[in-house]
C-alpha cells in the first residue's frame, strides 16, 4: 500500500511540475483545434456568406460613371488682395476648385439643365408610394429606436421664440430668420435635388496632378453619364464668367493703386536721400568709433581669458595646499624652481631608500640624507607658498585690468549709442522706401498681368474625357462581398475555436480528475448528489433502493474498502468547493457503510457552512463545539438520523478558524473516542478554500477523498487544492467525481 501511494505522489508531482511549464501553441497545435472545431468555422463561414448574399440581393444596382476634367493654369493668377500667393495652380488651389465643383451655385446649373427635378431619384415627392426593402426597414426601424432612445436621456430643447420675445410667428420677416432661411431662398425649388445631386457625384484629384476625376452615381446608367459630364461643362462655364468679372474688378482696383503707391515711393526716395547727404559729412566718426569698439572687445575677451586660467590654477593650487599639505601643491605648480626643487627630492629619496637596502635605516648615512630631505622640504615649502602668493597677485592684477577695460568699453558704447541715432534714422527711411518700390513693383507687375488676361472670357480649364453610360452596375460587387463575408466568417470561426480552446478546461470524467490529481480514482456519482438538498437526496435513495443513485453510493464503499486493507475506520471527505455536493457524497458513503451492517458516525466538521446540520435537524441544541468545549458528551451530541441508521454529529458556523479548532488536542480526545464506539467515522470537512480551512488532526486519519465537481472543477486549479490537501496527512488518499450531467429519476 506504501509503494502504491508513493506511485501517486510521483505521477502527481509530475503532473504538477507539467502544467506549471508555460505552454505555447505550435503550428500543429493550431492545425489540431482546426480539426476539432472544423464544423465550427464551416457553420461560420456558411452564415457569413449566406447572410451577405441575402443583404446584396435586397439592395438596389448602381452605376457609376466617370469623366476626366484638366485645370489648366494658363490665367490663374490669384485675383485677391493677397498679393504674396503663389501665381501657380498649386493642391491647396486645387482643393478650392474641388470645392466649387461641390458648390450649390454650380449643382443649381446642373439640375436646372437636365430637369432633374423631374425624376425620381432626385425628387422625392414623385416616388410612388411604395413600402420600403426588407433591408431598409430593419435599417429605419433600428436608427429610429437608437434616436427615441437618445432622444429620452437628452434636454428638451426651449421653444423658438422671435429677436422681440414673440414665439416667431410674428417676427417671421426679422434678419435673424431671413439669414437662417438664405441657402433654402437661394436653392429655391432645386434644395432638395441639390443635395440629392451632391451625394450621388464625387470628386478628387488624381494624384498631384492638375486631372480631375468626376463621379456621377445612379440607379440609371443615362443619368449618372449625364450628370458626370453636365457638371464638368458647367463648372469650365461658371469659371470663365466668375474669371472675367473677377479680372475687370480687379484690374480697375490695381490702377488706382499702382498710381497711389507711385508718389508714396517718390516721396519716401527723396526723404532719404536728404537725410543722407546731411549725414555723409560725418561718416568717419561713426567708423573710427566702431573699429575702437571692436579692438576694446578684443582685449577684454582676452583679458578674461587670462583672469580666468589664473584664478583657476590660484584655486587649485591653494585647494591642494589646505587638503594636502604645500608639497602635495608643488605637483600643480610649473615654476622652474619647484620642478628643480621636485627633482631633488625625488632623487634623495631615492638615495634614502637605497641606503636603507645597503647599511640599514639607523646608519649614518641614510641620517645624513634624512636631513638633506628635511632641509629640501623646508625650501620647498617656502618656495610653493611664494610661487601661490605671486599667482594671488597676478589674479588681482588681471582682475583690475578687466574691470578697467570694461569701464572703457561701457564708456564707448554710449559714445556710439550717442553717435548712431542719425545713422539709425537714415537705415528707418532707407528701408521704409524699399518697402514702398516693393510694393509698387509687385502692383505693377500683377496690373500688367491682369490687364492681359481681361478681355479672356472662356477659362483654361479642359474636359479631357468624358462619361459614358455605363454597361454593368458598380455596386454592389456581391461576388467580392460574399467572398469577403466568407473570409470574414473564417475568421471569426477561428476566433472562436481559439476562444474554445483556451478557455480554462474543467473536468468531464473521472479519469480527468484521478490524471489532474496523481489520486487513486475511486469512482463517481451522479449529478444530483451536487444539486438536491441532504433530506431530498436521502428520500431519493429510500423512495427508490434500486436506483442508479443507490448503486453508487455501493460501489463507491466497495472501492474505499479495496483500496484500503484492513477496510477504512475513519474518512475525511473534503473538495474544491463549500456546497451539497461534498457534504452530500460522506452522507450518501456514510448510508452505504451502515447499510453494509456497520456503525457510523457522520461529523459534520464543515463550520463555514454547516449544511448537513441546517437541513437534516435544524432545531437541535447538540452540536459539535459543545463537545469539544467538554459542555455535553459524545453520546449525548451524536443524533440518530431516522431510516438512515447512522448517527450525526451536528454543528454550527463558527468565526474561528477550523485548523484552530480541530488541531487541539481535546479534538484528537473526542474524535478517539468516536472510533472507539463507532465502526466508522466520516468527516464532512470544510473547502480546500485556503490554509485556515483545512482540518488539521492530532490522529492518522485513514482515508482522505477529494472531490471534484464535473463542469466546475477548473484542471489548472486543482495544483493549488492539493497542496492544502497534502496537509491532511491521512493513510490513503483518493478521488470522487460527481458527474455534471442530470440525474434521471
Amino acid at each position: 500500500m506504501t509503494v502504491l501511494s508513493s506511485k501517486f505522489s510521483s505521477v502527481r508531482s509530475r503532473s504538477n511540475s507539467v502544467s506549471s511549464a508555460p505552454k505555447t501553441m505550435t503550428a500543429r497545435d493550431f492545425l489540431s483545434v482546426i480539426r476539432r472545431h472544423l464544423l465550427l468555422i464551416a457553420a461560420c463561414i456558411f452564415v457569413a456568406a449566406a447572410i451577405a448574399a441575402w443583404i446584396v440581393s435586397a439592395v438596389t444596382p448602381l452605376y457609376q460613371a466617370e469623366g476626366q476634367l484638366l485645370l489648366g493654369e494658363q490665367g490663374r493668377g490669384d485675383q485677391s488682395s493677397d498679393l504674396q500667393a503663389s501665381q501657380l495652380l498649386n493642391n491647396s488651389v486645387i482643393e478650392g476648385e474641388l470645392a466649387i465643383l461641390r458648390s450649390s451655385s454650380l449643382l443649381a446649373r446642373v439640375v436646372e439643365r437636365l430637369n432633374l427635378v423631374e425624376t425620381t431619384e432626385f425628387n422625392i415627392s414623385l416616388r410612388p408610394a411604395e413600402e420600403l426593402s426588407l433591408v431598409g426597414a430593419i435599417v429605419d426601424q433600428v436608427l429610429g429606436t437608437i434616436e427615441d432612445t437618445v432622444k429620452l436621456f437628452l434636454p428638451k430643447p426651449p421653444e423658438y421664440t422671435g429677436i422681440d420675445g414673440s414665439d416667431g410667428e410674428d417676427g417671421a420677416t426679422s434678419e435673424l430668420q431671413r439669414a437662417a432661411m438664405a441657402n433654402p431662398e437661394t436653392n429655391g425649388e432645386f434644395g432638395e435635388a441639390i443635395q440629392l445631386v451632391r451625394k450621388s457625384i464625387r470628386v478628387r484629384q488624381l494624384g498631384a496632378s492638375f486631372v480631375v476625376s468626376v463621379q456621377a452615381t445612379s440607379s440609371d446608367p443615362q443619368i449618372s453619364a449625364a450628370v458626370s459630364n453636365t457638371v464638368m461643362t458647367e463648372y469650365i462655364r461658371f469659371i470663365a464668367d466668375k474669371r472675367y468679372a473677377a479680372a475687370t474688378k480687379f484690374t480697375k482696383f490695381l490702377e488706382s493703386r499702382v498710381a497711389e503707391l507711385a508718389v508714396t515711393l517718390e516721396a519716401s526716395e527723396r526723404e532719404a536721400l536728404a537725410f543722407r547727404a546731411v549725414l555723409e559729412s560725418d561718416a568717419d566718426s561713426s567708423a573710427r568709433l566702431n573699429q575702437q569698439m571692436r579692438e576694446l572687445t578684443s582685449k577684454l575677451v582676452d583679458a578674461r581669458a587670462e583672469l580666468a586660467e589664473a584664478s583657476s590654477r590660484s584655486a587649485r593650487a591653494g585647494e591642494i595646499r589646505d587638503e594636502s599639505g604645500l608639497l602635495a601643491a608643488a605637483d600643480v605648480l610649473t615654476s622652474d624652481v619647484v620642478l628643480d626643487f621636485r627633482t631633488q627630492l625625488a632623487r634623495m629619496q631615492g638615495e634614502m631608500a637605497n641606503s636603507i637596502r645597503i647599511f640599514g635605516p639607523s646608519s649614518p648615512q641614510v641620517v645624513s640624507i634624512e636631513r638633506s630631505v628635511t632641509k629640501l622640504e623646508k625650501s620647498l615649502r617656502r618656495e610653493v607658498e611664494r610661487t601661490i602668493l605671486q599667482l594671488d597677485n597676478t589674479v588681482q592684477i588681471y582682475d583690475i585690468n578687466v574691470g578697467a577695460l570694461e569701464q572703457s568699453l561701457r564708456r564707448l558704447e554710449g559714445l556710439i549709442l550717442t553717435r548712431s541715432n542719425d545713422q539709425i534714422q537714415l537705415n528707418q527711411l532707407t528701408k521704409v522706401a524699399e518697402a514702398n518700390r516693393n510694393i509698387y513693383e509687385d502692383f505693377l507687375g500683377r496690373f500688367k498681368q491682369t490687364s492681359g488676361i481681361q478681355n479672356l472670357q472662356t477659362a483654361d480649364a479642359e474636359v479631357l474625357s468624358f462619361a459614358s453610360p455605363p454597361s454593368a452596375p458598380t455596386s454592389p460587387n456581391k461576388k467580392l462581398t460574399v467572398a469577403l463575408s466568407s473570409v470574414g466568417g473564417l475568421f471569426l470561426g477561428l476566433a472562436a475555436a481559439l476562444l474554445l480552446e483556451t478557455a480554462p478546461k474543467r473536468l468531464g470524467t473521472t479519469s480527468e480528475l484521478a490524471g489532474s490529481a496523481g489520486l487513486v480514482n475511486l469512482g463517481s456519482l451522479p449529478s444530483v448528489v451536487n444539486s438536491a438538498k441532504p433530506s431530498r437526496l436521502m428520500s431519493l435513495v429510500s423512495s427508490k433502493p434500486d436506483s442508479k443513485l443507490v448503486r453508487a453510493g455501493q460501489i463507491l464503499l466497495k472501492n474505499v474498502n479495496l483500496h484500503s486493507t484492513p477496510p477504512p475506520a475513519s474518512i475525511i471527505v473534503t473538495g474544491d468547493t463549500a456546497g451539497g455536493g461534498k457534504s452530500n457524497l460522506a452522507l450518501m458513503l456514510a448510508r452505504a457503510e451502515a447499510n453494509s451492517g456497520k456503525t457510523c458516525l457522520l461529523i459534520d466538521a464543515d463550520t463555514r457552512t454547516a449544511t448537513l446540520s441546517r437541513d437534516l435537524c435544524p432545531k437541535t441544541t447538540a452540536e459539535l463545539s459543545k463537545v469539544l468545549y467538554d459542555y455535553m458528551p459524545l453520546t449525548e451530541a451524536a443524533l440518530t438520523l431516522p431510516n438512515y441508521g447512522i448517527d450525526l454529529l451536528p454543528t454550527v458556523v463558527m468565526s474561528a478558524d477550523p485548523s484552530m479548532v480541530f488541531a487541539s488536542q481535546r479534538a484528537a480526545l473526542v474524535f478517539r473516542e468516536a472510533m472507539a464506539l463507532y465502526d466508522v467515522v466520516i468527516f464532512d470537512a470544510p473547502a480546500l478554500t485556503n490554509w485556515t480551512e483545512i482540518l488539521q488532526l492530532r490522529l492518522k486519519i485513514d482515508l482522505a477523498i477529494f472531490t471534484g465537481i464535473g463542469g466546475q472543477t477548473v484542471v489548472e486549479d486543482i495544483e493549488g487544492y492539493l497542496e492544502l490537501f497534502d496537509k491532511l496527512t491521512p493513510k490513503e488518499t483518493g478521488t470522487v467525481l460527481i458527474e455534471s450531467r442530470r440525474y434521471q429519476t
